[in-house]
C-alpha cells in the first residue's frame, strides 16, 4: 500500500506495520479510555481518520509512586477528517486515549469570537496501524505495563496469596462491575430507591453550605437523594443505572445516564461534587483513582468534593456501625444459609464452606475475578473484596409505613432538607436498609412491580449480589493524596470513611 510506504518515508514508524484494525463510528458511539497492550505492539500507533472529525482525550496514568502532582493529567485533541494522529513515546505507554460518546464536539476555532465551535459528529472510520512486537516489552511502567507486572510475580504462592479483584485487568473488572453493580442495580432499581430517601446529615450538611449560584454535580446520585434539598444551586446528577436515573426523571432532576469514569463535561466545570457510595463497586485501584481524577478533572480550580466509601471497620472503639446494629438476631444461621443456597443457584456458582470467617467462598463464573467470597449480612468484614447479596423484597411483603409524623413530601424530599437544629446527628449506614417511607408515586411504583427480570426461586425471593471493595482506614486519603488536591477534612462516618478535598490547581 502506497500510504503505508509514506508512514516509513515521513518518519511516523521505522518499519513497514503488519496490523490494521479498522472501526466504525456512528455519531453518538465512542470509546473507553485505554492503553493499548504494551507487550502485543512496538512504540508507534498511527490511527487515521476517514469521514468525520472527532475530539480524542488523553489523561496521564501515574506511577504508583510519583502520582499525578505537578503533571497536566488531560488533554482534548481535535482529529479533523483526513488526519494521521500517531502516539509514540510516552503517549504510547503513559497516557491513556478515548473518544467519549456524544453527538456533538467543542472544537478550536480561530473564527469565532468565542474561539471555539460546536461541531456535530459525523460518520467517522479509524484505521489504526501497529507492528507486532516479539518478545516483552522493557519499559517498567508498573501501572500500565503487562510486561512488567508478569515480571514482579515471580511465585505460584503469590499468585495464590493475591487472588482478588485487586489482580484482575481492566478489562475483567469492567465485566465484573457490569454484572455485579450495572446490571444488578438496574434490576432491584426500584425496591433499592424505597430503602434510600433519607439524606445523610453531613452530606446534607456540605451540600447546604455551598454558595448560592454554584454549579453542584452528584456522581453516582442513584435515585437523587441529594438532589433538591439546596434550590440556590444549579444541581445536576449521573449514574450508570438507567433504571435509577429513569427514578429521578420521575421526581423532576436534571439527571443523565454515564460512567464515572468517563464523565460527559468540559474541564473546571462544577464548583462542587459529591460521589457518595460509588468508588467502592469499582474492582481495582487503578479504576477506583481514575473515577477519583475524573470527578477532580470537572470541579473548577478551588472547586470542593465529597467522598464516602463503605469501610472495613464496622466498629469505631466499642461502638458499632448502624450496619451492625441493624443484625437483630445473632443466630441467622438458618435464613442465612438458604439465602446462600438461592444465591449459589441463581449465579451458577461453586460453595464452598469458610469456618474461619464466617463466610462462603463462591467461585464466580461469569465475572473476572478468580473467586469472591460472599458476605453474610450485618456482620463484621474480613477482606476487602467481595459480593454482598441484596434480597429483593416482592410486592407480597409487608408495605412500608409512614414516618412518624404521618406526612410524604413531594419528590422524596422529606425529613431532612436543610433545616439547622433539625437535622439528626448520626444517619444509618450506607447499605444499611432506611425506614422512613417515600412519596405515594414511588410507593404505588414499587408495590406494582411485579420484578419479572429475575426469576423467583421457589417460596423465596429473588437474590442478586452486589461487588463491593470496602476501604481500610487511611486507604481513601491514600488515593487521593496522589491527586492534585488539598485535603480538607476526613473523617468516619457510620461505618464508612469520608474525604473533603479541594482542587488546587
Amino acid at each position: 500500500m502506497p500510504i503505508v510506504k509514506r508512514f516509513v518515508e515521513e518518519g511516523c514508524m521505522p518499519v513497514v506495520p503488519d496490523q490494521l484494525t479498522i472501526n466504525r463510528y456512528l455519531p453518538g458511539q465512542g470509546i473507553p479510555p485505554h492503553v493499548d497492550t504494551h507487550s502485543s505492539f512496538t512504540d508507534e500507533i498511527l490511527s487515521l481518520s476517514i469521514g468525520g472529525g472527532v475530539n480524542m482525550d488523553f489523561r496521564y496514568i501515574p506511577s504508583n509512586s510519583e502520582g499525578m502532582k505537578n503533571k497536566p493529567c488531560h488533554y482534548v485533541v481535535y482529529l479533523p477528517p483526513r488526519s494521521l494522529c500517531v502516539m509514540t513515546g510516552p503517549a504510547r505507554y503513559e497516557w491513556s486515549h478515548g473518544i467519549c460518546p456524544r453527538m456533538t464536539d467543542v472544537v478550536p476555532n480561530k473564527n469565532s469570537t468565542t474561539g471555539l465551535q460546536l461541531l456535530p459528529r459525523e460518520e467517522r472510520v479509524s484505521f489504526t496501524f501497529r507492528k507486532v512486537r516479539h518478545g516483552e516489552c522493557w519499559c517498567r511502567i508498573a501501572t500500565v505495563c503487562d510486561s512488567y507486572k508478569k515480571s514482579k510475580v515471580t511465585s505460584q504462592e503469590e499468585k495464590s496469596s493475591s487472588a482478588s479483584a485487586t489482580m484482575l485487568d481492566d478489562r475483567n473488572a469492567a465485566k465484573l462491575e457490569r454484572e455485579h453493580v450495572l446490571q444488578v442495580y438496574d434490576q432491584i432499581a426500584e425496591h433499592f430507591s424505597v430503602t434510600r430517601h433519607k439524606p445523610w446529615p453531613q452530606v446534607l450538611e456540605f451540600v447546604c453550605s455551598l454558595r448560592p449560584g454554584s454549579f453542584f454535580l452528584d456522581v453516582g446520585c442513584g435515585n437523587g437523594k441529594y438532589l433538591g434539598h439546596n434550590n440556590a444551586l444549579l444541581q445536576i446528577g449521573c449514574d450508570t443505572s438507567l433504571e435509577l436515573m429513569k427514578i429521578c426523571n420521575t421526581r423532576g432532576f436534571e439527571v443523565l445516564t454515564c460512567n464515572c469514569l468517563q464523565l460527559p463535561f468540559r474541564d473546571c466545570l462544577f464548583d462542587a461534587a459529591v460521589c457518595i457510595a460509588v468508588i467502592h463497586h469499582l474492582a481495582t485501584e487503578e479504576r477506583r483513582l481514575a473515577a477519583v481524577s475524573e470527578m477532580l478533572r470537572v470541579l473548577s480550580i478551588g472547586g470542593r468534593g465529597l467522598i464516602y466509601v463503605w469501610a472495613m471497620e464496622q466498629q469505631k472503639g466499642k461502638k458499632r456501625s448502624t450496619y451492625l446494629k441493624h443484625n437483630k438476631t445473632n443466630s441467622h444461621d438458618t435464613q442465612q444459609d438458604e439465602s446462600l443456597i438461592a444465591i449459589s443457584k441463581n449465579l451458577n456458582f461453586e460453595e464452598e464452606q469458610n469456618t474461619e470467617s464466617n463466610q462462603r467462598s463462591i467461585k464466580a463464573s461469569t465475572s473476572g475475578a478468580s473467586s469472591l467470597p460472599v458476605h453474610v449480612n450485618r456482620t463484621e468484614f474480613v477482606q476487602q473484596d467481595m459480593l454482598v447479596p441484596w434480597k429483593l423484597k416482592t410486592q407480597k411483603k409487608k408495605e412500608g409505613n409512614c414516618d412518624k409524623k404521618g406526612h410524604y413530601e413531594k419528590e422524596c424530599r422529606i425529613s431532612y432538607r436543610c433545616r439547622g437544629s433539625k437535622t439528626p446527628v448520626n444517619g444509618p449506614s450506607l447499605d444499611a436498609p432506611q425506614t422512613t417511607v417515600l412519596e405515594n408515586d414511588i410507593k404505588e411504583n414499587y408495590q406494582n412491580n411485579s420484578y419479572k427480570r429475575e426469576p423467583q426461586t421457589s417460596g423465596s425471593d429473588p437474590v442478586f449480589h452486589r461487588f463491593y471493595h470496602v476501604f481500610k482506614q487511611g486507604e481513601l486519603e491514600a488515593l487521593c493524596s496522589q491527586l492534585n488536591v488539598n485535603i480538607i477534612k476526613s473523617y468516619y462516618d457510620e461505618g464508612n470513611w469520608c474525604i473533603i478535598f479541594e482542587k488546587v490547581s
